[in-house]
Formats: C-alpha cells, structure tokens, sequence
C-alpha cells in the first residue's frame, strides 16, 4: 500500500491518462496481438465446453499460462500451432489439437452409391453426402430387396465424404439393416443457464451443467437380420448408426488406422493456415473404436472370416446418469500482480464471459472484439499490479452496465490513493460537484463544510475533470449512473490523510479546506449516503399524505406503515436509493386484481460454444429463455391500499430499486417522479481473474412488462425534476416538493 500511495504523489492525474495502452515503452505487434487473441478464443471455447475439464484434474490454466511465451515470440504458424498443441497435450484428448493443413482433410473423390453381390455378400459402397438422393433410395432398396438372400453385408464408408447421419436417416438405410430393437449411444455435452457465479454475492440461479443426450430405441421389422461389416478409414465421419450397431453386437467395424471420434468435436479456422478442432460432447459409454485394424487389401479377406462365425450378440448396457450441475469456481496464484500468463487468462476469460454469457453485449457501444484486441497489450504488459489493475478496469468499463463493479480492484487506490471515506459526498448537478450528504457530522463541522458546499477542486485540479476520468474505470449503463459512481470515487482517499479541496462556500467565498479520509466512516456510508440520515423513515407530509423511505423500511414494518396511512388519500414511496426486498410485500397491497404481470425477463442459455461458423456438429449455440414475473397475489388478511401512490426515483435507483418501480407502476400506475435511473436489472452474476479480482455484472435482462428497454436507459418518470444548486443550498428537497405539488393539484 506504501508503494501505491506514493505512487498516487508521484502522479494522480498522470495515471488517468492510462488509455493509450502503451506499457512500459512496449506493445504487441500485430501478429503477436491477434495470435494471443486467437489463442484466448479457443481457451474460452475449451474453458466452458470441453468435458475433461468440468471433471479430471487437469493443469489446464498452469500449462496455458506457461506457453504464452512461447505463442508471443512464435515466428511461424509452425511455432504458433506446436506451442498451443504443447498446451492441447495436457488434456490427453486425440481429437482436440492444432493443424497446419489438417491432417484428416479430405480429397474430393468421384464415387458414387453402389451395390453389389458377390458370394452371397453383398457390398454397399456409400460416398459423399453431395451424390444424387434419388440413387441412394434407388440402391438401398436393392439392399432390401435382396435381403434375404445374403450371408453377410460389408458397408464401405472409407471414401465417404462428409456427414451422412442425416442422409442416411432420410433415405431409411437402418432400416433395411435388422428387425430388432437396439439402442443408440449415451451421450453429453456442458450447457449454461445463464452464467453460473463464482463467489457467494452471486445469484443462485444461474448454473453449468451436463447435458445428456439419452439412447434412441429402434424397431424395424425386416424377416431377415444378418452380419454386417463396416469398413472406415481416419478421414471417414463415421455415423452414429455404425457405433450404434457394433454397441449392440450387430456389427463389426473395420479400419485401416486408428479411428478419431470425430463426432464429438468441432472445429473452426483459426488462423488462414491454420485449423482447431476440439472435444464438446462425449459418449458416457467410451469412445468409438474399430474393432480390428486392417491393411486395406486384407479388409475383404477380413470380413469374409468374420462372417464364418456369428457375430457374438452384446446386450448394451447404458448409463443411468443425470443432468448433473457443475460446481466451478476460479482458483488462482494468489496476489494482486499475476505472472504473464495469468495476465493472459485474465484477458481470456473477461472476453469469453462477455463475449459468451453477457445477456446484454447487444447493447455494448462498440464491437467486443475489437475493443477486446485493444486492450491485450495494456493487460499482458503491465509492469505492476497498479497498470493491471487500472487495464482491467479500463477494459471492462466497456460492457455499459451499472452492476459492473470489479471487487478487490486496486484502481482507485491508484487514482485517488485509497477507497476511505471523507465526511461528505456529493453529485454532480448543472456541471457542478455539489455536496448533497454528510456521511459523519462531527468531522465536517470540525472543518467548517457543509451540505450545499461546491467543491471546485481537489489538490489543484479541476472536480468535473477529475469525474469524467474517473469514469473511464467504471462500468456504467448510463451517463447518470457513470457520474453517481465517480463522484462517490471522487471524495475517497488514502485513509488517515487528506486532501486540499478548495470550496465554493454558499455565501460566495472561496476556502481551501483539509479533509480527511477515514477508513471508520466506511461503516455507515450505506445508511448516510443519500442525504436522508436524520430524516424520518414513515412520516406526514401532509394530514392527507404519507411518505416512506423505502431505502431504510424493511420487510417486518410494512405491515404498521400500511397501518400508519389506512386513512390517507396517498402515500409517496422515496426510491432514491436501494430497498430491502420490500416491493413483493408492499405492490400486493395497491391492487384488486390476481395474477398482475410487473416485469419481463430473458435469460441467455448457453449450449454450444459460438465458434463463429456454420459447424455440421454444432446446433442451437444459444437460446433465449423468456418469462414474465407476477406480482405476488394478495394475502387476503393484509389490509389494502387504494389511495394514490407516488414513488420518487433518481440516478440512484438501481436493480431491485428499478424493479420496485416497474412493480408498483403495475400495480396501480403509480407515478414516478423525478428523473432517469442507472438502467441496470437483472440480478447479478460474477467471475474471478488473476490478481484476486471479482467481476459482477448483470445475469439476465428484465424489461418492461410490454416489451420496452429498461437495461441502460433506466426507468423514465411521468414528471421529470431535478434538483438544482439554489433548492440544495436553500435546504428543500424539490423532488419531493413537487410530488406533494402533483398529488395536490393534480399536475
């Protein structure tokens, strides 16, 4: 702490210039920027989708970390592809690995579908998916006219091009092949409800899972079943009914390598030369292999033995596993300065978690990807914890969202030289930094500052400056929030030290005054925060009219506030700030009617990894889950209210706040005054990064219950007010005023 407080002397302002991404007199080339971003993607990719690692012990992020290195001084794609194979070992996975001109790549071949008898065996010859339709049906029903004649059937797939799972299915080839039940394999693959937090503060229900693909039963009903022998080859995408067959002790499979089980993989261009393939699904029942591997002229001599002696029937026993959910939480080298290559990982999973699971990258300002690019070399290169920290913040305040707050940042230790308090706070009103509330009286009266004071600098420089770069490390929805969130940053410091802020008094002069930070003060911030510490909680506003504060009421009291205000003709809710849980109890209460819709949700589920590309393997790589949320019904015992109802919201109202609004204004239409909230719903999810970081930011979207945005633009009021310097100098809440003004005359 010493060193980043002398550091804060040294160069407060230098360090808010931190946005050049130009680290320690070095930057990434080009080449070096987009093979590192390249490598992240498909770290992201086996990450969150390959399923060794949702299981084995694996040193995937160590080993990761340790070829970075390697991937930034690789001069060749050779270089690149052997040091992310080095990587790739670690898994033991045949089927995921780096290619230069993919070894399996498969040659165009003029073959077509054909059948033949010989000896009383006959012999399918099946090629590409790309051959006439009308030949397959035409040659497959050759097979079963001639069904029962045959002693045996070799199916020869080893010049077959492409995918013919579904070619197959559609022409009905399994079905001129047996007469009895049998069961295709068991199978999974990692799917996301949401993105699934990694420490406590996050929603509970989002989760990673394992999602199973359950056997098929098939019946066909031919006279005839007889012995069947596959031949494949390495190049061949072997369908499912090949496996199945053999599973089910009714076939034989012949190949003349070791076969891939190219089934449960994908792959996508990595580079121009360069090709990825890795592992998303797995059987639960083992791997596909052949049988028996066979030089290619002895295949024939092969089958012919093997139809000599019945094929011995193995009843295929399957796995009774579930849809299990997955625990996994970011584990990392402790410390607040990660090595090179868990800087990398840093910037790897920021990309992939938003780039992947973000419900609200839509609305981002920018394209991710290049903002991601952008800033690799700020975060890879950072000479020390101070420069890392402030990349990561610089970088992650790009996802415009108000829940985006980075737990255990060092940031702001940097800029303002520490996160403890002062005894005020302000906002920002008419480009003015205005003190609005006194978190600790006795300090500030100590010296001489006050509400309604207007701080013009702080150690020389100017406030609203200082605010705008502030905000470049903030992840903020709107610009209301952006400035709500800096100006709290803005009156913090290194704790038992102080700043020069120089004050515009309300008498016009102008004072330089020493304030103190105080790590002590901390304690009540949450409580003092909006101005409204000695005010009361329930009151009368008039004889006619009450007023709750809905940022200090708590669940137990709803029941003697409803009580307090039976007999008046309106009650105004203060939401400029952040309740506790009260709008399910309280919005039940301002309707007659049952089954009321308050929001709309939508959630981004999360099945396949987003490679970019159309894959023959690769479905439905995100869904939209959406749902509407009702108000609870009544409880008929409660005592209801059908007076007017007023809620008072800000910049302040945020998440369950602006949920609070959106449930009350369904209720009744109860009016909201006062001006934009910060625009962020949704719950909260969260992810842990090198350096002992925690990232938040908002798990799912809510919107109006109509369909209308509320993410980043905020819930808007019926009447717009805003306070103004003169009614804070003056000691009124216009806000309020004008709520009381509403509900009086109507307008």
């Amino acid at each position: 702490m010493t060193k980043i407080i002398l550091l804060f002397k040294r160069c407060f302002f230098l360090t808010l210039l931190f946005t050049t991404f130009y680290v320690n007199g070095q930057t990434l080339t080009s080449t070096q920027n987009n093979r590192l971003f390249k490598a992240n993607q498909l770290w992201g990719h086996l990450t969150y989708f390959h399923p060794y690692l949702q299981y084995k012990k694996i040193p995937f992020d160590s080993a990761y970390a340790a070829i970075i290195p390697k991937i930034l001084s690789s001069q060749t794609d050779a270089d690149f592809s052997n040091a992310l194979n080095e990587w790739l070992g670690v898994l033991n996975d045949e089927i995921t690995l780096v290619e230069i001109n993919p070894k399996f790549q498969i040659q165009n071949e003029n073959i077509d579908v054909k059948f033949q008898i010989k000896d009383s065996i006959g012999i399918l010859t099946m090629p590409s998916i790309d051959s006439n339709t009308s030949m397959f049906e035409k040659t497959l029903k050759s097979v079963a006219e001639n069904i029962t004649t045959l002693k045996g059937l070799i199916v020869d797939f080893r010049a077959t091009q492409g995918d013919l799972n579904e070619a197959i299915a559609f022409s009905g080839f399994q079905n001129q092949l047996f007469n009895t039940k049998f069961s295709s394999l068991d199978k999974r693959s990692i799917a996301h409800i949401g993105y699934q937090g990694e420490s406590p503060q996050s929603s509970l229900s989002y989760k990673r899972y394992f999602k199973c693909y359950f056997a098929e039963t098939f019946k066909e009903e031919l006279k005839k079943e007889i012995p069947i022998v596959f031949f494949v080859s390495p190049k061949t995408n072997v369908p499912n009914i090949v496996w199945t067959l053999q599973k089910s002790g009714k076939a034989i499979v012949l190949s003349n390598e070791h076969i891939f089980d190219f089934k449960n993989a994908i792959s996508y261009k990595l580079t121009d030369e360069l090709k990825a393939s890795f592992r998303i699904s797995e059987n639960i029942n083992g791997s596909p292999k052949s049988d028996f591997i066979v030089e290619d002229n002895l295949m024939m001599e092969k089958a012919n033995e093997i139809f000599k002696t019945p094929i011995k029937k193995i009843p295929l026993v399957f796995s009774n596993i579930e849809n299990n959910s997955i625990s996994k939480s970011g584990k990392y080298p402790s410390g607040k300065y990660p090595s090179l290559g868990y800087r990398a990982i840093a910037a790897a999973k920021i990309y992939t978690v938003i780039d992947a699971f973000f419900p609200n990258k839509k609305l981002i300002t920018g394209n991710w990807d290049s903002i991601s690019k952008k800033y690799l070399s700020a975060i890879v290169l950072a000479k020390d914890s101070a420069e890392y920290n402030l990349a990561i913040s610089s970088y992650y305040s790009h996802i415009n969202d108000s829940h985006g707050s980075i737990g255990g940042t060092l940031s702001f230790d940097v800029i303002m030289g520490g996160q403890a308090n002062s005894p005020i706070l302000g906002k920002i009103i008419e480009r003015k930094y205005i003190i609005t509330a006194i978190l600790n009286d006795s300090i500030a009266k100590n010296i001489n500052i006050e509400k309604g004071d207007i701080v013009l600098k702080r150690n020389g420089q100017d406030v609203i400056e200082t605010i705008d770069k502030l905000k470049q490390y903030i992840a903020y929805s709107n610009d209301v929030s952006g400035n709500r969130i800096a100006s709290n940053f803005f009156s913090r410091g290194a704790n038992n030290t102080t700043s020069t802020f120089t004050i515009l008094k309300k008498n016009g002069s102008i004072v330089d005054i020493k304030v103190p930070f105080d790590k002590n003060i901390n304690k009540n911030y949450r409580q003092n925060r909006n101005g409204r510490r000695n005010e009361k909680l329930l009151k009368f506003l008039t004889p006619d009219i009450g007023y709750v504060d809905l940022d200090k009421l708590e669940i137990s009291e709803v029941d003697s506030m409803f009580e307090m205000f039976k007999n008046t003709k309106a009650i105004v809710f203060d939401m400029r700030g952040y309740p506790n849980g009260t709008a399910w109890e309280i919005a039940p209460r301002l309707t007659s009617k049952d089954n009321v819709t308050g929001a709309k949700y939508t959630r981004l589920d999360v099945n396949n990894p987003n490679i970019g590309e159309l894959n023959s393997n690769l479905v439905d790589y995100e869904t939209w889950t959406s749902f509407y949320q009702n108000i609870p019904n009544k409880d008929k015992s409660k005592l209801s209210y059908t007076g007017k109802t007023i809620m008072l919201i800000n910049e302040n109202t945020q998440s369950q706040a602006e949920h609070s609004a959106l449930f009350f204004k369904a209720a009744n239409g109860t009016k909201l005054i006062g001006s934009q909230t910060a625009g962020a719903n949704g719950d909260i999810s969260n992810f842990v990064i090198p350096g002992e970081l925690s990232l938040f930011f908002s798990g799912q979207t809510v919107w109006y219950p109509n369909g209308t945005q509320l993410q980043r633009i905020g819930i808007k009021p019926d009447v717009f007010v805003q306070p103004t310097i003169k009614g804070i100098q003056a000691g009124k809440d216009e806000v309020l005023e004008r709520a009381v003004k509403y509900l009086i005359k109507g307008k």
